[in-house]
């Protein structure tokens, strides 16, 4: 059964490198990116 929620993340930095595992469980978007820390 779905519960039909989505996720989203919320991340003050850099986290770049967790992005492909974030998406493999099922993370819908992302919010709150530092370009001062390299996000862009």
């Amino acid at each position: 059964m779905q519960a039909g929620v989505r996720l989203l993340w919320h991340c003050d930095g850099n986290l770049m490198e967790m992005v492909p595992r974030l998406l493999e469980a099922g993370i819908a978007g992302f919010q709150g990116f530092q370009y001062e820390d390299g996000m862009d």
